[in-house]
């Protein structure tokens, strides 16, 4: 990178601009950072000379605040180290004067740093409103990653946008509780700690609410709780009892509200030092906290719609398998039924007995097949439906098919077309089975809809090349016909274009 392009920022700056390179001990250490050049404007904000920067550390340019402490200087060479251009944003406060610092890295172990000081030239409220405006765009980002997720990801997105509050706000620790109320006890959900910051979220399980009456009372009314020195509290406060361990100097939590019931809350922990929240501040983190609520709502919706999803998955199945058992069991003793009574045509009977078990013949048939049917959605719905496609003669398959309904269509006075075109290829692989049942269903329907004229079953063979082509199966009738509007409603399941067709054709 060459350093003359940090020369004309630095020199066109209208803030407090200064290029630096990140200090680290033998063993790796971060152990400060050196100024390499500076603006006149950031010499001005820290009341320094030029030379008096340039070429010193910062312990040396100045004396206290977040600036060099190691939580930062980690931070920095986390930020040296990583690819790209990246940038985190703090406050510092030196001699009780406001300021927001920019820190970016685009080169190992370089950075570059940008400082809005309060000064004549900056007021108070022009400051505030950077920093809501900061927190805003913050907010818009975490949005987005909540309108992106889902429940398998929920944790590590709600992790980051902690993880983002807290370093906003230059806390230690940020959380997520959830209030039982069943159980009456509070549970730690989500935990962010900064670096150094023990972890307290394995030790808050289970936390009874009769420790804490005045915290809980406090949420439940919807407002947050917010405590500037936890030392302050008596010792005797169970509340005390609770933070003191966790080495908590101040505190403030919000109360997650849904519809007017608190669901829990979330918090932000000051360890290493005692942190103020202005009104403003506590009115960003009630967005943040209404934020919360909003994706907990969510991901709770997405989820009730899986389980509602499921259930009528386990349901369907549940009925596929049912009536998949139940065509088994009925289809055995009916093939005994038909089974006997062929046996019974074989014997001596009068033309009335041959007349009466040739019916049950047939009807025994007809259920059969209605079984096989109900069989067939079955699998269907279930998925479980295979072809098996073996070598089979075309032509059998088709005058088959004919043969079964011709018996009805003559009946009806119609005439039974077939057309194969003599070059047809006589065999194919195919499942023979599922072929005729299309074209008897096709076949039937058509005679179902037509009273007078004539059905046609034709065979075309299309696109032939070696041992491959496309056989075409048509079915024509004279009967009733349809719109194109009326052929949408017709492939959809158990539906027919004029419900008072069921009454006068029967049918599905």
């Amino acid at each position: 990178m060459d350093n003359r392009r940090y020369e004309d920022l630095i020199t066109r700056a209208q803030f407090g601009y200064a290029y630096c390179v990140l200090i680290e001990d033998e063993a790796g250490k971060a152990k400060d950072f050196k100024f390499l050049e500076v603006n006149k404007a950031f010499t001005r904000i820290f009341a320094s000379r030029e030379s008096m920067i340039v070429n010193q550390t910062a312990k040396a340019v100045i004396a206290d605040g977040m600036i060099h402490n190691d939580k930062t200087l980690e931070s920095l060479k986390k930020l040296c180290y990583s690819a790209g251009n990246h940038a985190f944003e703090y406050y510092y406060v030196p001699a009780g004067k406001w300021m927001l610092i920019q820190v970016t890295s685009s080169l190992l172990k370089h950075f570059s740093v940008t400082v809005w000081g309060i000064t004549k030239n900056i007021k108070a409220a022009e400051f505030t409103l950077l920093k809501q405006s900061s927190f805003q765009k913050m907010i818009v980002d975490i949005s987005t990653d909540f309108i992106r997720t889902d429940s398998n990801s929920l944790a590590i997105v709600l992790n980051r946008a902690l993880r983002m509050v807290g370093e906003f706000f230059g806390v230690d620790r940020a959380y997520i509780f959830d209030y039982d109320w069943v159980q009456n006890v509070c549970n730690n959900t989500f935990e962010w700690c900064a670096p150094g910051i023990s972890p307290q979220i394995s030790a808050l399980q289970g936390v009874p609410l009769t420790m804490i009456p005045y915290w809980v009372d406090t949420h439940k009314a919807g407002n947050y709780m917010y405590i500037e020195d936890v030392q302050k509290l008596s010792p005797e406060d169970g509340l005390r009892q609770i933070l003191e361990p966790q080495e908590i100097k101040s505190l403030i939590t919000l109360p997650l509200m849904n519809d007017n019931i608190c669901m829990g809350f979330v918090g932000l922990d000051s360890v290493t030092r005692y942190h103020s929240y202005s009104d403003k501040e506590q009115i960003l983190l009630k967005l943040f906290a209404q934020l919360l609520v909003n994706v907990g709502n969510r991901i709770a919706l997405e989820k009730n719609l899986t389980a509602e999803k499921n259930n009528a998955e386990a349901a369907s199945k549940a009925k596929s398998e049912f009536l998949a058992n139940m065509s088994h069991e009925i289809r055995t003793p009916l093939n005994g039924v038909i089974g006997f009574t062929e046996l019974l045509l074989n014997t001596e009977l009068n033309p009335h007995q041959e007349q009466y078990a040739q019916n049950v013949v047939t009807s025994s048939y007809n259920l059969l097949g209605i079984i096989n049917d109900i069989l067939d959605f079955s699998k269907i719905e279930a998925g479980k439906l295979e072809l098996d496609p073996i070598r089979a003669d075309i032509i059998e398959v088709v005058e088959r098919a004919a043969d079964i309904v011709k018996v009805k269509i003559s009946q009806k006075g119609l005439e039974l077309l077939l057309d194969i075109p003599p070059d047809l290829p006589r065999y194919a692989l195919v499942d023979p089975l599922r072929l005729s049942q299309i074209l008897v269903n096709l076949l039937s329907n058509a005679e179902k809809f037509t009273e007078k004229g004539e059905v046609e079953l034709k065979v075309s063979c299309k696109n032939r090349k070696d041992e491959q082509a496309i056989l075409q199966f048509s079915v024509r009738d004279t009967g009733i016909g349809m719109s194109s509007n009326q052929q949408r409603v017709i492939f959809k399941a158990f539906s027919q274009v004029d419900s008072s067709a069921t009454r006068r054709f029967g049918g599905t």
